[in-house]
């Protein structure tokens, strides 16, 4: 989900674990800083790795 910005990321946080916990799948819930973030690791990291520090940040948050 991509929206400007997250008033209670804690809140929002939670919401998406217990999704995930209820085996309903994963939602990662991107604001503007993240989309910004994911441009600058597209410049950097992308062409080298393929991989997005972000979203492998905000995944492990979900799981853990």
């Amino acid at each position: 989900v991509v929206c400007r910005k997250i008033d209670d990321p804690e809140k929002m946080l939670k919401r998406c674990q217990a999704v995930a916990k209820d085996d309903h799948g994963f939602i990662i819930v991107l604001d503007d800083d993240d989309l910004k973030q994911l441009v600058e690791e597209a410049k950097v990291v992308f062409p080298a790795t393929y991989e997005f520090p972000t979203l492998q940040r905000k995944f492990k948050e979900l799981v853990f």
